[in-house]
């Protein structure tokens, strides 16, 4: 996940590639790379893409929520994550998915990305079902479909007594 013109060496893109399409039908797990990606940068470009939208009147103001929101970001169909796992010992996010990370299970590491194996994803695994997952006080929705575009025209037309049907 993540748009630039200056992405990642083609040996990286077809290594990346390949993993993708050889797990492609499991379904246990998902697990997002995230090459050459900005948080900012995602949330910036789906409001860009929400406004043209409803500039154009395909989108109403009012029909916008969290979750229509969603729709427009890189991967709409992206779950939200549940456990952030930051190496390196940093006590940040480094601008990481913020929208689809904001209700995430955080976990600092100090082993470095390099160092960082199946025992150290065990380990973290193994505290992260340890914890009681509370979410705020927002409920965990699925990503639900886009709510339609009212029909002005109809609408008015209604309030007028008048069918455009007939």
């Amino acid at each position: 996940m993540g748009r630039s013109a200056h992405g990642p060496a083609p040996d990286v893109i077809e290594t990346l590639t390949e993993a993708e399409r050889t797990t492609r039908t499991r379904s246990g797990l998902t697990l997002t790379a995230c090459v050459n990606y900005g948080g900012r940068a995602e949330i910036t470009a789906a409001a860009a893409k929400l406004l043209q939208e409803a500039s154009t009147g395909d989108v109403h103001p009012g029909a916008l929520s969290e979750h229509a929101f969603s729709r427009y970001l890189h991967v709409p169909e992206l779950p939200d994550v549940d456990l952030l796992l930051r190496t390196g010992g940093d006590m940040r996010t480094s601008n990481f998915l913020p929208w689809q990370a904001v209700y995430a299970e955080l976990m600092v590491l100090d082993t470095r990305w390099p160092d960082f194996d199946r025992r150290d994803l065990w380990k973290a695994i193994e505290q992260y079902t340890a914890r009681n997952r509370r979410y705020g006080s927002v409920p965990r929705l699925p990503h639900p479909r886009p709510a339609p575009v009212p029909d002005h025209r109809r609408n008015a037309a209604a309030a007028s007594g008048t069918s455009r049907d007939g």
